[in-house]
């Protein structure tokens, strides 16, 4: 009897620490599902705080699913505040989980969770490489989510090289697969397809559809309530916007939405992007000669792209250990994966051939192009010599007077010190109605004179004027090659760089970067103001 009555009680109490146990489960899941709602609520707009949060998850997550769940709202805060090494890692450690489980499903949504990232750090190969692979260890079904985002992810990789060569069709593909995710429910995946589609429209955009695009987002973006969007997609849609508008030359309306993507950028303490709105804010006050603004948002970006530079050099770098690392482990694990594993460190290896063999052709293209550009001004100082002999010695001329051919001579060397042949309209007979005398006799001494034809002689002042402005006025260093042919007096952007590379060997994208390069080799770095 006394058995009986023990054995009940001990029942009733194992029944009573089952029971205080599943409710206690059942409040940590509910604790845990409110929390995830709402760092996903936040991670666009108070990243930090999403950060916080997810750490939390991640330290009392109870099963896989939740450790994935938290990896990626971890990762893509990171990566709302430019942090692309911390967002890379946190994709890794998913992608080990929900590889260690062998979950398909998992698989894929760490694969969309990582696809930005991927293709921030330009490594679209990858990221399509990646998809490939858990497309292909996924069972066949019916399920509906499955396929239509599968059907999604197509026309992502099929569309977006077509996007960046600029066709403006493909971006109704992305907007569809946005459409797509949304109808699943997977709204912070659709949100981070929109933030490409911000990037990636104005990229492809005639002004006006770039404009009216952006503009009608931020201001669906003001009225919308949706949850996934926030003051990520808000500075992206700005700095775009402010960007269209400066590329067009609309510098007054450039400069609010850019010093808002700016205030955006320093709330989310997003460096990536602060830097890159700083340049283009510097550049936009620029043509306004507001130089102390130029100054100091030049300086802003030039400060943050060292810190931008290394952040994306070891995300690379993580990536590309962490891909060495996991196909040394599967090896290890099973010989039957070494054909796969070698293909795949054979072409990294063939990729580092690549860079380097890139890399040493770029070196010396680079010596050529140097070389070159030592070679013009040899050759100029070499014709400024020549010209002292000829005016000693000239040789006289059949057809023109000796007395007028003189004349025209003093004229011609009034002219050069003069700015005169930067005016667009002119010629061989302007000048000679200008020198007072016909366009044979002129043409005759130029020819004689200068060992050249009128057009040649006309186009080499012009170049060697804009030279010159370019060595000793430091700021056209930094204004666009259509202002600079505009000033040289050339019709256009594309018979300046025609003429400036058959006078000095390279374009005159080579030749700045190179005089900016002898520039800052020279002359010791000063501050904004110190400059001012």
């Amino acid at each position: 009897m006394m058995n009986d009555i023990a054995y009940r009680h001990t029942l009733i109490l194992l029944l009573m620490v089952l029971s205080i146990s599943n409710v206690s489960s059942q409040t940590k899941q509910q604790d845990f599902q409110e929390m995830m709602l709402e760092a996903q609520k936040i991670v666009f707009s108070e990243p930090q705080e999403a950060v916080k949060i997810a750490d939390h998850l991640i330290q009392n997550s109870a099963s896989p699913q939740q450790s994935v769940a938290a990896y990626k709202i971890l990762g893509r805060a990171y990566y709302v505040q430019g942090n692309f090494n911390n967002a890379v890692l946190a994709g890794m450690k998913a992608k080990d989980i929900a590889e260690r489980i062998e979950d398909p499903e998992l698989q894929m949504e760490v694969v969309w969770f990582t696809l930005p990232i991927l293709m921030q750090l330009q490594l679209d190969m990858v990221a399509q490489k990646y998809y490939e692979n858990v497309l292909a260890i996924q069972n066949s079904g019916s399920n509906l989510t499955r396929h239509t985002r599968q059907r999604a992810g197509t026309t992502i990789f099929q569309n977006l090289k077509r996007i960046e060569e600029g066709n403006l069709n493909e971006l109704d593909f992305l907007s569809e697969a946005i459409s797509a995710f949304e109808s699943s429910g997977d709204w912070l995946i659709a949100a981070d397809l929109e933030a490409i589609l911000l990037n990636k429209y104005t990229n492809s955009a005639t002004y006006e559809a770039g404009s009216n695009y952006l503009h009608s987002f931020l201001n669906n973006n003001n009225n919308n309530n949706d949850t996934y969007r926030g003051d990520y997609h808000r500075m992206i849609a700005l700095f775009r916007l402010g960007e269209i508008h400066f590329k067009n030359k609309a510098y007054d309306k450039a400069i609010q939405p850019l010093a808002s993507a700016l205030d955006l950028s320093e709330k989310l303490s997003n460096s990536y992007f602060r830097a890159q709105i700083s340049e283009v804010l510097a550049l936009t006050y620029l043509p306004t000669q507001d130089l102390k603004s130029f100054y100091m948002y030049k300086e802003i970006g030039t400060s943050l792209e060292n810190e931008v530079t290394q952040d994306e050099k070891e995300a690379v770098n993580s990536i590309y250990n962490y891909i060495n690392q996991n196909h040394v482990r599967r090896e290890e694990q099973a010989i039957g994966y070494y054909r796969q594993t070698f293909l795949i460190l054979g072409g990294i290896f063939i990729l580092v051939l690549m860079i380097w063999a890139g890399l040493r052709w770029r070196y010396r293209r680079r010596i050529a192009q140097y070389a070159e550009f030592i070679k013009y001004f040899k050759n100029r100082e070499s014709e400024k010599t020549e010209k002292k002999i000829i005016q000693k010695v000239s040789a006289k001329s059949a057809v023109v007077p000796k007395e007028t051919e003189e004349a025209l001579i003093k004229k011609l060397d009034q002219f050069e010190r003069s700015v005169q042949f930067t005016k667009n309209e002119m010629s061989l007979a302007m000048l000679a109605a200008q020198f007072e005398t016909n366009t044979k006799y002129l043409s005759e001494v130029i020819n004689s004179n200068k060992n050249k034809n009128f057009n040649t002689y006309i186009n080499e002042l012009r170049i060697d004027y804009i030279i010159d402005k370019l060595r000793h006025q430091p700021t056209y260093l930094n204004y666009k090659i259509s202002y600079l042919a505009e000033e040289s007096g050339f019709n256009s952007h594309s018979s300046f760089a025609t003429v400036f590379k058959s006078v000095t060997g390279i374009s005159p994208t080579v030749f700045i970067d190179i005089l900016k390069s002898n520039t800052e080799k020279e002359q010791p770095k000063k501050k904004a103001y110190e400059t001012l």
